[in-house]
């Protein structure tokens, strides 16, 4: 690695001038703070440095090491231990404590010496009895044992080779270690454990914390194995002296816990463990709290549980998280759970077999199955970047950038900086692009990011819902002028921003940032680049989430044609783009449209890709949900179904991915009419997951409650009941009464009450949840202010509105201070408390707070905004109900001159607008205005291609209530007659049929059509 020399001389001169190695052990670790690879640099030269002190110093503040026996003599640094001095302690556990230490020579030579918490007679005769075994290590990997002995204070100790590291999970994860690296980490272990087994010695206790791992001078990680002999001198005893597991449960081979001999066969299924832990960022046994008092349960969960396979593990953990570890892996998140399926899960299920025969017999058998891996992972490593990088991929696969979301927040979550993820994101580049150009501004991206969004972690963001990533974005484009030189560099910056600043729901500027990285591009790379094409398709996609639906469209337009003459049509951004131009049309309910761009891709992607490729399920379950959007339910249920036979056949029936399509089938077959195809389907996928994972499985509770909601659907309330409670009860019993699933069963139970009409009962449920929260997190959790919103909306429903508007105040209170006036949770909050305020007779108050969040929306979302134009037709709606029509009126045709520009007249939102507008003139006596906006609808609707059969419906009853209202019996009355045709045709059970028949029947009545009328109107 290289170093500013200036800098670790200045260190290094700096270090010189404290009198011994205390000092200067203390000095640059405050000097260079996180910074290791430093730290070692500028050590490694003060190591052949003499301690000119000549005496040992008294330190303050010295640390009680955890390890130390009640009662026990304390080290502290400059003690003496045989002819080594004790410097800085590096490692404190309750099994010991691991010190840094100098021999008391002119010429430093520095040590570890682990302080072992146990009975020294026993444990010192066990390890010396290992001396000469141990002695024959000889291996780069394996830190060497110096000698053994005694402390003044009556603890045994190791002295070994001194070794800075990190554990390998934590540094792997912590780098950001590729997947092809911890492989390659993995066999270095593996090496250095086959050599010991070569010896004839044994670990014994193999773990993360034995085996460290720092950066090497070449910029390689390197990796020691430590403690060799530490577990027999314990004499393999489960329970540490000071009352701990010695180890986590998943490292303990069933031998292990019952106190068996143990072989190499006991390292073999720890390294399986290690493995599995290093591919899929978690251990499929978990150790339960106060494990020395639960021996049997330890046991227990050792011999007994059954490890899922590492690929089966991915696919069961939700889609936000496996693209993050495939991101910190660097492999593609849509192959991930194939790779090691196909590669890993046959050898690690091998290394934790429960009995040790079954195992590997050697760890070089183990080393030689990983081999075809290697090769072909080296062979991949050695060839330019495959086109559809991790993130693209993930992209592809969700139809549009909106998923970037889930992508921050498990950054959030995981304290990930932006900027290593950006370098995550490059795709194949065009040849004609300077490599070194590119290399410098990939390093200016990198350089201007991590400055920006360094200090993003988890515990900076606790309990700041996104209000600090926003404040750190808007303060990041203030910087932006740093890259001008370069200015790839700053578009890749910009597009970074604008693409964070999208998935916080801030589109206005998402899309300034998104246009000045376009601009760059186009200036540097040209309007054919695939990087200029890619931010063209992104900058609309901004537009789409500002509901500028048509100037997305041609902008998504002009990039379909560009990518299809640079890029082909067959190449997968071409496919992302047309997915997202489907989804535009579909916005604009053009669904005619959506459904053509999704057949054609499908019929593309059956060709490109082949008929099982995910992503041509993908398009499949896009045109299904297209046809839904349409109302043609069969089409939909059909291609639901070929999306889930398709996947049951690649993935298997049992796989995450084939349950969620099950579920999603099932819903359309809700949707369609056919109830119980939907119930099979629902208790089918609950079926297989009982049986895949167990009855109290957490994700086979959330099934249940599936299942009990849509029993609820059906009236079935007995039944739905029985199950809400069922889950409640498994979720209390197995995650807790404050898991955020028990409380969500909670909620459901609370839901289902409700629509009993049991009211006592679900404010109950909803006040209960609420307690619980406040409890458990601090006052401003985003948690407990949505769950105030709920009560809030039961307190509305029950008629409790004075209740509502007091709980709704405290949230706009905190949402104001905590996340801002213009923050989309605030706006939203005081939209509903002036709803609750309206429904409580203040309605003065109300109007007021509804303008004022409108000017707040305005000023922050711009006039276009589609939230903006939804507060406008509330405040318009809330004047004409209070009677002050003009001022409803006036609101309703500026919305309306709006929608017709941006979303034109046919859209099902204008058309609302310009019902309500004619409502609006109906209630000031303004007939002949109510009449042409009606016909004007009703004329739209008719035109609609397919028709929407319900809105259809109300346009032709709200013409003929006005005609009967203006004495137009006989015009009327043909149009009524058609209405109730239609709807007996295609919605018998709609309420717009018994709305027709009742219009029809008072139509006839005036015209004293009695015996006609008669029937109509009982029917009602």
């Amino acid at each position: 690695m290289s170093f500013d020399p200036v800098r670790v001389e200045q260190l290094f001169n700096e270090a010189l001038e404290r009198a011994n190695h205390i000092e200067r052990h203390v000095f640059l670790t405050a000097a260079c703070g996180n910074d290791t690879l430093l730290w070692n640099e500028v050590w490694d030269r003060l190591r052949s440095q003499p301690d000119t002190s000549g005496r040992q110093r008294k330190t303050r503040g010295i640390r009680v090491p955890k390890s130390a026996p009640h009662g026990a003599v304390e080290e502290k640094p400059g003690d003496m231990i045989g002819p080594y001095r004790l410097l800085q302690i590096i490692h404190d556990n309750v099994t010991s404590t691991l010190w840094m230490a100098e021999r008391n020579q002119r010429v430093a030579e520095f040590v570890a010496i682990k302080i072992v918490a146990a009975a020294a007679n026993d444990f010192l005769f066990r390890y010396e009895a290992q001396k000469h075994a141990l002695a024959l290590l000889d291996h780069p990997d394996i830190a060497r044992p110096h000698a053994c002995g005694m402390t003044p204070g009556g603890r045994p100790y190791l002295v070994t080779e001194l070794m800075h590291g990190t554990p390998i999970t934590q540094f792997c994860d912590d780098q950001k270690v590729s997947l092809l690296m911890r492989v390659r980490l993995f066999i270095q272990a593996c090496d250095a454990i086959h050599h010991a087994h070569q010896k004839g010695v044994v670990h014994g206790d193999l773990k993360p914390s034995n085996l460290l791992v720092k950066w090497g001078d070449n910029g390689v990680p390197t990796l020691k194995v430590t403690d060799f002999g530490m577990a027999k001198a314990m004499n393999h005893s489960l329970i540490a002296p000071t009352g701990h597991l010695r180890a986590p449960a998943a490292y303990l081979s069933p031998e292990n816990v019952h106190a068996k001999a143990i072989d190499a066969r006991t390292d073999i299924y720890a390294l399986g463990m290690l493995l599995y832990e290093l591919i899929t960022g978690r251990l499929p046994i978990a150790t339960p709290k106060d494990a020395a008092e639960k021996l049997d349960e330890v046991k227990k969960l050792v011999c007994e549980t059954i490890v899922l396979k590492p690929s089966a593990c991915l696919r069961a953990m939700p889609k936000a998280q496996v693209t993050g570890l495939a991101l910190n892996r660097k492999v593609e998140v849509a192959t991930f759970p194939e790779l090691l399926e196909e590669h890993f899960d046959w050898i690690v299920m091998r290394t934790l077999e429960k009995r040790p025969e079954s195992r590997y017999p050697t760890v070089d058998a183990l080393e030689n199955d990983f081999m075809r891996y290697l090769k072909e992972a080296a062979a991949n490593e050695a060839q330019p970047p495959v086109q559809g990088s991790a993130l693209g991929t993930f992209v592809s696969e969700h139809r549009g950038l909106f998923a970037l979301a889930a992508i921050l927040v498990l950054l959030l979550v995981a304290g990930v900086s932006i900027a290593g993820w950006l370098l995550l994101k490059e795709r194949h580049e065009e040849p004609q692009v300077n490599a070194k150009q590119k290399a410098e501004s990939h390093s200016l991206t990198s350089k201007f990011l991590q400055d920006m969004f360094g200090m993003l972690t988890a515990e900076n963001v606790k309990g700041k819902d996104t209000t600090l990533l926003k404040e750190m974005l808007d303060e990041a484009t203030g910087h932006l002028d740093t890259l001008a030189a370069n200015p790839e560099a700053g578009a890749r910056a910009q597009e970074t921003i604008g693409l964070t600043y999208l998935a916080l729901s801030h589109p206005v500027d998402a899309q300034k940032q998104l246009e000045g990285a376009l601009e760059k591009r186009t200036l540097a790379l040209g309007g054919e680049s695939r990087d200029t094409l890619r931010t063209m398709r992104e900058l609309a996609t901004a537009m789409k989430a500002e509901g500028r639906f048509v100037d997305a469209e041609t902008m998504l337009r002009r990039t379909l044609s560009a990518q299809q003459k640079a890029l082909g049509p067959d190449h997968i951004d071409t496919f992302i783009t047309i997915s997202v131009l489907a989804a535009v049309c579909d916005d604009q309910e053009k669904h005619v449209e959506a459904e053509n761009l999704f057949l054609n891709l499908y019929k593309v992607q059956k060709r490109v890709l082949g008929p099982d490729h995910l992503d041509t399920f993908a398009t499949l379950g896009n045109l299904a949900n297209s046809y839904t959007l349409q109302g043609r339910h069969a089409d939909a249920i059909k291609r639901r179904g070929e999306q889930l036979d398709g996947m049951r056949r690649v993935l298997g029936a049992n796989d995450s991915r084939t349950l969620v399509a099950m579920n999603i089938t099932a819903q359309a077959c809700e949707a369609g009419g056919k109830p119980s195809e939907a119930e099979k389907l629902y208790f089918g996928a609950l079926e297989i997951m009982k049986q895949a994972l167990g009855a109290e499985h957490p994700e086979t509770l959330v099934q249940t409650d599936r299942v009990a909601t849509m029993l609820g659907r059906q009236g079935r309330h007995v039944e739905a009941l029985r199950l809400h409670h069922q889950s409640l009860d498994a979720k209390q019993r197995v995650l807790g009464a404050d898991h955020p699933q028990t409380l969500l069963s909670m909620k459901n139970l609370a839901n289902e009450y409700e629509a009993q009409g049991k009211h006592a009962e679900s404010e109950s449920s909803q006040e209960q949840v609420l307690d619980t929260l406040k409890r458990v997190f601090p006052p401003e959790h985003p948690e407990i202010l949505t769950q105030m919103d709920t009560v809030a909306q039961v307190y509305d429903n029950h008629g409790r509105h004075a209740d509502a508007t007091k709980l709704r105040q405290e949230t706009v209170a905190v949402r104001q201070r905590v996340l801002g006036t213009s923050d989309v949770k605030t706006l939203r909050s005081m939209q509903q408390l002036a709803a609750s305020l309206d429904a409580d007779g203040k309605h003065a108050e109300a109007i007021t707070l509804q303008l004022e969040t409108f000017e707040t929306m305005k000023t922050a979302y711009g006039p276009g905004d589609p939230d903006v134009l939804t507060q406008m037709h509330a405040i318009a709606t809330m004047h004409d109900r209070h009677g002050d029509h003009a001022q409803a009126e006036k609101i309703y045709l500026e919305l309306l001159q709006i929608q017709q520009r941006v979303l034109g007249i046919e859209h099902a939102e204008t058309l609302t607008t310009m019902s309500d507008l004619a409502a609006t003139h109906r209630h000031a006596g303004r007939l002949k205005e109510a009449e042409d906006l009606y016909q004007q609808v009703l004329e739209q609707q008719r035109q609609r291609k397919p028709a929407d059969a319900p809105a259809l419906a109300a346009a032709t009853t709200d013409l003929g209530g006005l005609w009967l209202q203006s004495g137009k019996c006989t015009e009327a009355e043909p149009l009524l007659r058609d209405c109730l045709e239609q709807c007996r045709k295609q919605q018998p059970e709609h309420w717009q049929r018994f709305n027709a028949e009742s219009l029809l029947g008072g139509a006839l009545l005036l015209q004293k059509k009695f015996a006609e009328a008669g029937p109509l109107l009982r029917s009602v």
